[in-house]
């Protein structure tokens, strides 16, 4: 037994020190490997499974700016950033004498700080626009931070493993781990209104035993793992189902997973399931390129039982789009068809919403914090002065395409945000949708080029689904981290949800 002993939250907490390894010299103070091994005094039955929820090594001082972690071969690791070290400005910022005063201090995702020209609470946002004007603040000093995961969520993420376990981006180093605490410690704040943050408990008994269908891609998933972790103890078991993408199958089954357990790592597969304690259902549908050639032709869409179980349906078209259509001449002939389609298939009572789409941020792991305005992203992805102008590819003599401002929107990232009024216009066309479809406008996090995953994928070499060739891969500046900004798109939507009482229950 070790000094520091500990029982909190149901894990036993120890502090080990060099000394109790037998590495007391200055000189031995190199550890190569740390192995736990069950000990000989007692029986094999008598010994508990042995779970890490994490493992701390500190070092005598902290990392220093222009630092470099490990490379592990890769040419495009970022050095410590000198604001990764730092905690919040002095001018008009929170500090612990603060804290004592304000019950939002150090509040995952919160920015009502007591100002002193506020006085009341501020209403809710009904997030029909009055949430889009405001700014990132950074609410608390990222210093005192001390696990991303127990500060965001309240609790240890499960462990992670698949092709993206390093979307868990602060597990993969101690740098990336710096980045993150930058990252989580700012906040949105509109003017006009205020965020009401997620309440588990509170979305549970507010759902019921409805269903919402999370339809799109890989961006729409992170939106739906988002909103598990935040929902915490109120989520009560989650399942991956597979074979239903398949017609006509014998082998269709399910994976369940209690609360310890995730496969957020390979994005749950197409078909993902989360039960709520109030008996509420998440289901999750995980589609690319197919989707667009499902939503013309939904009764032939192998989600459809899913579809028409769903009472609230939210959706995203997202960036696969252009390798269908660059130009984007056929997009608003697929918004018409779609919601349509969607109008008539789903219940007469369920709500349809339409989650916009969020640019991604070339060279996003140099980023250290959250872009000042909107505009500053998007003059990043163009070099013309109308940066909400869209130009659509042109051709080369061999027919190949090239992409809008090709050196600075090589992924045409500006076009589906630029084309997704189609689907309100298409919904005031649609009778069958009045007064039940809805855009959740979540535009705001264009300004996060920070927290994306970038060189967190350099470090999960070795672990999961391909191996090496994951580091080979180019920076991912279009995905998030968790915790990190993709948590805001579940804010956004539990705001919509609870704010506005078209949602409720009837």
């Amino acid at each position: 037994k070790l000094d520091g002993d500990a029982r909190r939250e149901g894990w036993l907490q120890m502090d080990a020190r060099l000394e109790a390894f037998g590495l007391a010299a200055p000189g031995d103070r190199d550890l190569g490997e740390v192995v736990f091994v069950r000990g000989e005094a007692q029986p094999a039955a008598a010994v508990p499974n042995l779970e890490l929820d994490e493992l701390w090594l500190s070092a005598r001082r902290m990392p220093r700016a222009g630092e470099a972690p490990p490379s592990y071969g890769q040419g495009d690791i970022n050095v410590v950033q000198r604001n990764w070290l730092q905690g919040v400005a002095r001018s008009g910022a929170l500090s612990k004498q603060g804290a004592e005063r304000n019950s939002h201090f150090c509040e995952y995702m919160s920015s009502e700080m007591g100002h002193s020209h506020a006085t009341a609470e501020r209403p809710r946002c009904r997030m029909d626009g009055d949430h889009l004007v405001g700014r990132w603040m950074q609410t608390c000093d990222p210093r005192l931070i001390s696990r991303p995961d127990h500060f965001a969520y309240g609790r240890a993420l499960p462990p992670v493993t698949g092709w993206y376990d390093y979307r868990i981006c602060y597990r993969q180093s101690a740098t990336e781990r710096l980045r993150t605490l930058q990252a989580i410690s700012w906040s949105w704040r509109p003017y006009s209104c205020a965020l009401a943050p997620v309440r588990g408990a509170d979305f549970d008994a507010w759902l019921g035993g409805r269903t919402i269908l999370f339809l799109g891609d890989s961006l729409m998933a992170q939106a739906f793992y988002a909103l598990l972790f935040l929902l915490g103890d109120a989520v009560v078991q989650t399942k991956d189902l597979y074979g239903y993408e398949v017609a006509n199958t014998t082998t269709r089954g399910e994976i369940a997973m209690d609360t310890c357990h995730s496969n957020v790592g390979n994005e749950g597969g197409w078909l993902s399931e989360a039960r709520l304690r109030g008996g509420g259902r998440l289901v999750k549908i995980l589609r690319h390129q197919d989707l667009f050639s499902e939503l013309r032709g939904v009764d032939q869409a192998w989600w459809l039982p899913q579809l028409r179980e769903a009472d609230i349906v939210v959706f995203n078209i997202g960036h696969h789009y252009h390798k269908e259509d660059p130009a984007f001449y056929k997009y608003r002939e697929l918004a018409d068809v779609a919601l349509a389609q969607l109008g008539a298939r789903m219940k007469p009572t369920a709500h349809l919403v339409f989650r916009t789409t969020n640019i991604g941020h070339h060279a996003c792991q140099n980023a250290t914090r959250p872009l000042r305005s909107r505009e500053d992203a998007w003059k990043e992805l163009t070099g013309s002065n109308r940066i909400y102008e869209w130009r659509p590819p042109q051709r080369t003599k061999r027919g190949a395409g090239l992409g809008v401002d090709m050196f600075r929107d090589k992924y045409n990232w500006r076009g589906p945000p630029l084309f997704e009024t189609a689907w309100q216009d298409a919904a005031r066309a649609t009778p069958r949708l009045a007064g039940r479809f809805a855009v959740l406008n979540v535009s705001f996090l264009d300004m996060r080029s920070d927290g994306h995953v970038a060189t967190s994928m350099r470090y999960s070499s070795s672990r999961g689904e391909g191996g090496p060739q994951k580091a080979t891969f180019p920076l991912d500046c279009l995905h998030y981290c968790y915790p990190g900004p993709a948590d805001f798109w579940a804010l956004a939507l539990y705001n919509l949800l609870r704010n506005n009482e078209r949602y409720a229950r009837s």
